[in-house]
């Protein structure tokens, strides 16, 4: 729950970025007037569902990889087979609201016409939105950069292969624990828990870098929001960062390997390894006798 509502007010924040509402400018101060504008901005209540139910569909296929890791390898059939079950069901209603939810921020393009041009990949459309954009707030480059739209079809393809992939398997493990028979199944799901997490970087570089050259859409250009912070400082500040994360991230990777692979019963330092006695499930052969 402090998950989702961190997220939230994350979107509300954001989704000012996008879609400025409620403010009044004095001077060179941007000054919040209405707080309820915040909170009903239509940007917002089209991402937010997106972003829960992202959240929700990484969550199911991490379960998904771990519980199909541990039956083809015949291990803790009694509890794994469970929590795939559910996971499953869980992970396709979740990309479908992916995708819907996805499909109703076509609304957003009106308002950010450049990121809409970019995703139509029209050169009629790009020069048009560059000329009006240029009428209206004055000589510049008003379009995101053109690799944009790799970032959003890479999020469109994994969210439609995860749905379909995801319903059909719940399908063939529903009637009479299909999905079982064959390793290859198994080993599929297994490597398809990487994808959500691709998916929801490919989204938000699509929804951050789509915006630009904008840090407030219309308000505040990208370029006037620079700080008088040296490059040198810059360049340290974001090495040290770099480092730090990728420490972080290293140190996550090691331990939720870890504790996927101990299972059930398992202690945190006593992780099986592959070769702990339990032979693994040949692909050519069947997984269960039905």
């Amino acid at each position: 729950m402090t998950a989702y509502l961190s997220a939230f007010w994350v979107l509300v924040a954001n989704s000012f970025l996008h879609h400025p509402v409620g403010y009044a400018i004095q001077g060179d101060v941007g000054i919040l007037t209405d707080f309820g504008a915040l909170l009903t901005n239509p940007n917002l209540w089209l991402a937010f569902p997106h972003v829960a139910s992202a959240g929700i569909m990484v969550g199911a296929w991490f379960m998904i990889g771990v519980s199909t890791w541990h039956l083809r390898r015949g291990r803790d059939r009694e509890f794994f087979l469970p929590t795939l079950r559910f996971a499953l069901p869980i992970a396709t209603l979740a990309a479908g609201a992916q995708i819907y939810t996805g499909v109703r921020q076509f609304h957003v393009f009106t308002l950010i016409p450049a990121k809409a041009a970019m995703w139509h990949e029209s050169p009629v459309e790009m020069a048009k939105v560059q000329a009006d954009l240029s009428a209206q707030y004055g000589p510049g480059n008003y379009l995101p950069p053109d690799w944009i739209h790799w970032a959003g079809d890479t999020m469109l393809y994994i969210g439609i292969v995860l749905a379909a992939v995801g319903l059909v398997a719940s399908l063939f493990l529903s009637f009479r624990d299909r999905l079982l028979r064959w390793s290859w199944p198994l080993r599929l799901l297994t490597y398809l828990m990487f994808l959500p997490f691709l998916a929801a970087i490919a989204g938000w570089v699509w929804r951050e870098v789509g915006r630009q050259p904008w840090v407030v859409y219309g308000v505040l250009k990208t370029d006037q929001a620079i700080s008088g912070v040296g490059a040198t400082t810059v360049g340290v500040s974001f090495a040290i960062f770099a480092v730090l994360f990728a420490f972080l991230g290293g140190l996550d990777w090691i331990l939720l390997t870890r504790l996927a692979k101990r299972g059930p019963g398992w202690t945190f330092w006593s992780v099986p390894s592959d070769d702990s006695g339990i032979e693994p499930v040949r692909d050519d052969l069947e997984m269960v006798t039905l």
